[in-house]
């Protein structure tokens, strides 16, 4: 596919599983073009849902940067794209529910969260995402103040989520 046929499918693609407009769309999925062999495949990882606070600005993320209390409200106001009973719920909430329903579950997988979780690893992984960039990418990097947040933001998610047992 070339450029134009790639942001047709996946515009086609997006319509028929997320059934959203064309214009809301564009935010949702991500392409990466691999320049060795001109092909396309969908990208690995993407904010799609606003969870790691791509729709931040920079001046809002240094601000979160500074105040543990705005990464707070970040996480808690998050909403997954799951609906409980009419209602959009955030990821705590859910897991609640679904809790007296699938306890067990829940809990083993909590234990591999529990005994995987490495608060260093994450950091390494975080700072290291964008280091393999081409230089023409440059500007599209992560800031330092971006990942810092990044990291923070799924520290306290993974806290919190295991703090519910």
């Amino acid at each position: 596919m070339q450029n134009g046929e790639d942001l047709n499918f996946i515009e086609k693609f997006k319509t028929f599983f997320t059934n959203r407009k064309i214009e809301q769309r564009r935010k949702n999925i991500s392409i990466i073009r691999v320049n060795i062999n001109n092909s396309t495949k969908f990208s690995p990882i993407y904010d799609s849902g606003c969870c790691l606070a791509r729709e931040k600005t920079d001046e809002e993320i240094i601000k979160m940067n500074n105040d543990d209390l705005l990464i707070e409200k970040y996480v808690i106001k998050g909403k997954s794209e799951i609906h409980w009973e009419g209602n959009k719920i955030n990821h705590f909430q859910l897991i609640q529910n679904l809790l007296p329903l699938h306890q067990e579950t829940i809990e083993n997988r909590f234990k591999v969260i529990r005994n995987r979780y490495n608060i260093e690893k994450l950091k390494t992984l975080i700072n290291k995402i964008d280091n393999s960039l081409p230089d023409f990418c440059y500007d599209y990097k992560l800031t330092k103040d971006r990942k810092e947040v990044i990291v923070k933001i799924v520290d306290l998610r993974i806290q919190k989520l295991l703090s519910l047992l």
